[in-house]
């Protein structure tokens, strides 16, 4: 079974690819697209998944786009495709389940979710993960269904995955990110007090370089935001940019400390990852 995951923001495309583990098919090849103009080159080329997981707000092509390519051509029309979006407009998400889609999950994902989701789509047998402490499952539907072949006494599900291992490799550098947005940040306000704009920029290029390597495309629109206004001479707007740059750095903590309490609870940032 083949599993086309297209999704623009690493961090949830990791996500998305340690909770397929739960899939207990041998057979399983997942296969990335980092936005819908990536993923229809695929498709186009003479890819043929099983299932597509795609997310709706995408650059160069959106999954909306995407998904109007998929059902206009003949050999794609059965294809199955999960939507994992923020998206909750009511009339985008009448419009994409139009073009006959299987399910519609809304982010933030969780691996009992997903699989679920996939089981009902494919009946493909999965394992689901045991419930949060307290039992808690949140408004989902689909989280009442019993776990579906477990395999609790399974010694290799004790193992660290590859997947697992280079999520944990991620979160350690999205935490080594986002505590250098913060000390960068108030460089840079030091900076711009004494008009050291060279002093800025070189802060600046800094975390351009690790907001690319890690695929955050928000912190990375930002920055080019705050590069451009620093070419431009523009007080204004470099005021607004190192404004909105705050912002996104909350939005930051918030989402590691969502990543860690849903999906690592005992991660530790110091602890390098262990190696084959």
């Amino acid at each position: 079974m083949k599993i086309l995951v297209v999704e623009d923001d690493r961090a949830a495309r990791m996500l998305i690819r340690r909770f397929l583990e739960g899939i207990a098919a041998e057979s399983v090849e997942i296969i990335e697209a980092v936005d819908g103009w990536a993923a229809w080159e695929l498709l186009r080329n003479g890819l043929q998944p099983d299932l597509a997981i795609i997310d709706l707000m995408m650059p160069r092509m959106d999954g909306l786009t995407l998904l109007e390519k998929i059902r206009s051509v003949f050999a794609l029309k059965k294809l199955k495709i999960i939507i994992c979006s923020a998206v909750q407009e009511r009339m985008q998400i009448t419009q994409v389940e139009s073009l006959e889609i299987d399910a519609y999950l809304f982010k933030p994902l969780t691996a009992r979710k997903l699989l679920n989701a996939v089981h009902k789509v494919s009946n493909i047998r999965v394992t689901l993960p045991a419930e949060p402490p307290g039992g808690t499952r949140g408004n989902d539907p689909s989280q009442k269904d019993q776990a579906i072949s477990p395999k609790e006494n399974d010694p290799a599900q004790k193992e660290i995955s590859p997947a697992a291992k280079a999520f944990e490799d991620f979160l350690r550098q999205y935490h080594k990110l986002t505590t250098q947005v913060a000390r960068e940040m108030d460089l840079m306000n030091r900076s711009l007090q004494i008009g050291d704009r060279a002093t800025m920029m070189a802060h600046v290029r800094s975390m351009l370089k690790q907001a690319r390597f890690l695929e955050i495309p928000g912190l990375t629109r930002l920055l080019l935001r705050v590069e451009s206004s620093l070419f431009t001479d523009s007080q204004a707007n470099l005021t607004l940019d190192l404004q909105a740059l705050k912002q996104e750095h909350h939005q930051m903590e918030i989402t590691l400390g969502e990543m860690l309490k849903r999906h690592h609870p005992a991660f530790d940032p110091d602890t390098s990852v262990a190696s084959n």
